[in-house]
């Protein structure tokens, strides 16, 4: 590209690469603040999360934290989804070699009881709607329902669980 003068300029595009890498770098951020987070809790319980401590713990400055979540809500938020979706998923792998009615509630309970101890301050920050108001979060209320609608399913053998009361995840 030449400028006006004659003398030739470079354009620097960005490529799909550098955009991907730059990507991943916010992922990992991310995914750093949301560690930092339950490794607090872990050791403090659930009053220890603040968001000056999780982005010390992280790493990162006092702010960063609020260009991924908009409050400390946000942050238990995503991990009560996540927490959600790892338990879904500690349910469908107990049922994987289930034969028999009383041997996959037997199943979903061992997944149950194994997801909280794996996964102990998660599990604990789950059941406390106090501390994060699901119809503020639709992904984290979707993730409770597909769990608590595999939980249905599991002990009446039904697909159709809009007919069951609905529990608050």
């Amino acid at each position: 590209v030449s400028s006006r003068n004659g003398s030739s300029m470079t354009i620097v595009k960005s490529t799909s690469r550098e955009a991907a890498k730059e990507t991943g770098a916010k992922d990992d951020v991310r995914a750093g603040i949301l560690a930092a987070s339950i490794t607090l809790m872990d050791e403090g319980g659930l009053g220890a999360l603040s968001m000056r401590e999780v982005a010390r713990r992280a790493g990162v400055s006092h702010q960063a934290p609020y260009h991924y979540f908009t409050d400390r809500e946000a942050i238990l938020a995503e991990l009560v989804r996540d927490g959600f979706e790892k338990l879904t998923g500690y349910l469908e792998d107990s049922l994987r070699n289930v034969r028999s009615y009383d041997d996959s509630i037997g199943a979903m309970g061992e997944a149950y009881v194994a997801f909280a101890l794996d996964h102990s301050a998660q599990f604990r920050l789950m059941f406390r709607s106090e501390m994060v108001d699901s119809t503020r979060h639709p992904e984290t209320h979707a993730a409770g329902k597909r769990t608590f609608d595999l939980c249905v399913k599991i002990v009446t053998g039904r697909d159709d669980c809009d007919n069951v009361k609905e529990l608050t995840p």
